[in-house]
């Protein structure tokens, strides 16, 4: 499933200039803001879908202008954001290969930092992310484990992250939990 977002409203400022076509895609500016609505992030393997309710948003992009999409909202009760950013148009323009993006999501006070070269054209399953994670205690976890964790923590994570046909593996994985640190490779499968 693809990732479904609906806008209550928006307000986007948009400059266009150039003679040929790579200079009109490279001068391109836009600044957008955006207010209410929804965002549904799918899990790949499951299609369930994380929805956050969008209180506002901000996009903008340029030939000078690094592109970023900053998202301010609620997952249930709980305070979110999320930060996409990636390179200027200029910039992008000029790489064939690879897209670097960095992503930073917090839900409450749990905060995911993922950073990729995304392959060009974009394929999820060729998709190797560096994932960072950091959670106060297991505890937090619960709601979206359905099991009951203990207050173990906190929790500091860092590994490679890519999919297969039917899970999510981590490999170079470093996992702390207060004094403990593991080091390996694991998988998650929804």
């Amino acid at each position: 499933d693809d990732m479904d977002m609906t806008l209550d409203s928006a307000r986007i400022s948009l400059t266009l200039s150039g003679k040929t076509l790579l200079e009109f895609m490279e001068m391109t500016q836009v600044q957008a803001l955006l207010e209410g609505g929804y965002l549904k992030v799918p899990d790949i393997y499951t299609g369930k879908s994380m929805d956050i309710r969008i209180s506002e948003g901000r996009f903008h992009t340029g030939p000078e202008l690094n592109t970023e999409l900053l998202l301010t909202g609620f997952v249930q009760d709980k305070k979110t954001t999320l930060s996409i950013q990636s390179v200027s148009l200029k910039e992008a323009n000029r790489l064939s290969e690879n897209l670097p993006a960095n992503l930073v999501f917090t839900l409450g006070d749990i905060k995911i930092e993922a950073s990729t070269d995304i392959a060009l054209p974009l394929d999820f399953t060729q998709l190797e992310l560096q994932l960072n994670a950091a959670v106060p205690n297991l505890e937090r976890l619960n709601e979206f484990t359905g099991i009951k964790l203990p207050p173990y923590g906190p929790i500091d994570l860092s590994a490679k992250l890519s999919l297969n046909d039917v899970q999510y593996q981590l490999k170079q994985l470093v996992l702390n939990i207060g004094e403990s640190e593991l080091i390996g490779t694991g998988h998650l499968r929804p």
